[in-house]
């Protein structure tokens, strides 16, 4: 129950964030650009995981294609959150060692979809909870943890 409190609080001021930021004219940059599609995804992954608590608590089967659809979802929504974070890093360093490439990311991201969306996930229930595990999971773990790692 604190999970859904903070994701409908992150709604709030992600909401707010979104406004400030959408309704001024900012210099059209790359770093905008990203900081702004950072601000999208990031109320996109929080209405999904809203949405997946309303389903659990309607009594709506873990295993059912929706809520399989839903848990894929988020695994994706995490592995383009870290790739347009990382590229957000090495948009506004500008002493990088590795030169920021829109198009080596969108590659990457399209692949890691591919391949988080192909492999199978189960549904691990506990008393208050369900989580996900399975090799699109741990893959979803792996992408987000180099990334993470590339991004420091």
């Amino acid at each position: 129950m604190i999970g859904i409190c903070f994701s409908i609080s992150g709604i709030i001021f992600l909401s707010i964030f979104m406004v400030c930021f959408f309704s001024k004219n900012s210099i059209k940059s790359d770093e905008t650009k990203l900081y702004g599609n950072l601000l999208i995804i990031t109320f996109i992954g929080s209405l999904i995981d809203i949405f997946s608590f309303i389903l659990y608590k309607m009594g709506v089967d873990v295993n059912s294609l929706l809520y399989t659809l839903l848990a894929k979802g988020m695994l994706v929504y995490f592995v383009a959150w870290v790739l347009i974070f990382t590229s957000y890093v090495y948009a506004i360093s500008k002493n990088s060692i590795i030169k920021y490439r829109s198009i080596i990311f969108k590659i990457i991201f399209v692949l890691s979809s591919i391949s988080v969306l192909s492999f199978p996930i189960d549904f691990k229930k506990t008393a208050n909870a369900v989580y996900p595990s399975g090799l699109g999971v741990n893959l979803t773990y792996l992408i987000v943890g180099v990334f993470l790692t590339v991004s420091i």
